[in-house]
């Protein structure tokens, strides 16, 4: 999720990010406020995890505390991962059709698939295989749930990465149903009772023990 910073906090973040490590007094210089004022910022967004601070020691005088921006914090500037994606997927439609498309597709399910180890294990109660599932794809940004609701068990996803992708290709929704029914095997039948892109609020996936 996007987090919408402004006013100071957001103009120490864009100088940090145009200009790279500054130091409190670079930092003062370029905004205008006073130590204590950019200070005082800098702590907040380093409670965040937004800036951290390292001491550089200079050939001439005192050692000076210098932030930068966290990794954390790149989620906050404009991305073109979703636009790459689609450019990507267009070309491999392109050159290879609906079937080069779809290997893309899986290829990347499977790298899921691949933190999905406790899903898989069918050893174990299938509560405890779904909750590792909503707990996997939450940690990939699907902010995933599961519930017990009667005789089913239910996965839901509030949010989808992909899902302006999603829109130019379907195979990508496909796909990770049918990943869910790999990892499940023969305990459950999958079924989806609710689809973002089809206007609803979440991707509801209904599992059923056989």
């Amino acid at each position: 999720m996007r987090r919408q910073l402004t006013g100071t906090r957001h103009e120490i973040l864009s100088l940090l990010r145009r200009e790279g490590p500054r130091t409190i007094q670079d930092l003062c210089a370029c905004i205008g406020i006073t130590p204590v004022g950019v200070r005082k910022h800098l702590d907040s967004l380093e409670l965040e995890g937004l800036v951290s601070s390292t001491t550089v020691r200079r050939p001439v005088g005192r050692p000076a505390r210098v932030y930068a921006l966290t990794e954390a914090a790149e989620a906050l500037f404009p991305q073109a991962y979703a636009a790459m994606l689609s450019a990507v997927l267009r070309h491999l439609s392109a050159m290879g059709g609906d079937d080069l498309l779809r290997q893309a597709v899986d290829a990347y399910h499977r790298e899921i698939e691949s933190a999905c180890r406790e899903a898989r294990d069918g050893a174990r109660p299938l509560g405890e295989r779904v909750e590792s599932l909503a707990r996997a794809w939450s940690q990939a940004g699907y902010m995933a749930e599961w519930s017990r609701e009667e005789e089913l068990l239910v996965l839901r996803q509030h949010n989808c990465p992909l899902a302006r992708t999603a829109r130019e290709f379907p195979p990508l929704c496909e796909s990770e149903r049918a990943l869910l029914e790999r990892l499940l095997g023969d305990a459950a039948v999958v079924g989806r009772s609710e689809h973002l892109l089809a206007g609803h609020h979440c991707c509801t996936y209904t599992i059923r023990p056989r």
